[in-house]
């Protein structure tokens, strides 16, 4: 990446609240405030929170587990900023989990100017003896996802990686393809790789985004199911996909809402589901991480 890639991610990450006069001061002025490089904000991020419910705060720095919500005086509830509707997958993909020690920080923003800006001053605080009193990893921009899988030789869920094409993350695999159509192929060492296109929710019913297939993920993600009205197309496929499992990168959108290809897990075969059908094909997961080891110093 170029020099400017965190300058540009900054000015396209803040532009996303700028039809909302408030919340936009008072996100730039804490970010401003904070005068720090190191710090990643994500702004307009979901949050999936402990009880399975989904939350939209204003701004997010995942590094730290922390979030800033703007009230506005038709907006004091802490309840509010709950996500009423049924969302896309991807955006339950690129949601945060609310994790134990997470923070939720809240500015009246209908207040007078100098209450939103003490209140303004006492969450730069706050964000910064957090960053005092954790271990705090820097955001490193420039570091791909693919240094990253490399440096720790294997990719797991909680990484969050988000390759932004099939041949990107297969690089992790040894392979250095030029171009790639197909979503599933054998990848080596026993294993599968699957790229699905998660199908998207028209009045509440799963329709397919792909040839026909419907792909869609259990909400804990223990489970994928792939379905399709014409039951010759699975038995086609189905003997070479039932003995390998898959790794599988689940086609999302990063936090600019680019297309992005992110891990959800190894996932095998499971005929014993209730779902399970000539219909619909059934996997269940078995790991929430994959080991590089085995792909790397080989010649592909």
């Amino acid at each position: 990446m170029t020099s400017d890639s965190k300058r540009d991610y900054l000015v396209k990450t803040f532009s996303r609240t700028k039809r909302k006069d408030y919340e936009n001061y008072i996100l730039n002025a804490i970010w401003h405030k904070l005068d720090r490089s190191d710090i990643q904000p994500v702004t307009q991020q979901f949050i999936k929170r402990v009880d399975g419910r989904y939350a939209l705060v204003d701004l997010y720095f995942p590094q730290l587990s922390i979030a800033v919500e703007c009230d506005e005086a038709h907006h004091i509830t802490n309840a509010e900023y709950d996500i009423k509707r049924t969302l896309t997958m991807e955006e339950v993909l690129s949601a945060y989990d609310e994790t134990e020690d997470f923070l939720m920080l809240r500015i009246k923003a209908y207040e007078s100017i100098e209450s939103v800006e003490r209140q303004i001053d006492d969450v730069v605080s706050t964000i910064k003896e957090k960053i005092r009193s954790s271990f705090f990893l820097p955001w490193n921009y420039n570091e791909t996802p693919y240094d990253t899988a490399i440096a720790r030789k294997q990719i797991h869920v909680a990484d969050r990686l988000a390759f932004r094409t099939i041949v990107d993350l297969c690089r992790c695999f040894g392979r250095n393809y030029k171009n790639m159509q197909t979503s599933y192929f054998n990848i080596g060492h026993g294993y599968q790789l699957w790229c699905p296109k998660l199908a998207i929710y028209i009045d509440g019913k799963a329709t397919s985004v792909s040839r026909g297939w419907i792909n869609t993920l259990s909400d804990d993600w223990q489970y994928t199911f792939q379905e399709n009205d014409d039951p010759d197309k699975l038995r086609n496929v189905e003997g070479s996909r039932q003995k390998r499992p898959r790794i599988t990168f689940a086609k999302s959108t990063d936090v600019l809402g680019r297309s992005a290809y992110r891990f959800i897990g190894v996932y095998e075969v499971d005929n014993n589901h209730p779902k399970a059908s000539l219909r619909t094909e059934v996997h269940k997961r078995t790991a929430e991480y994959i080991d590089l080891s085995p792909w790397f110093g080989e010649n592909k």
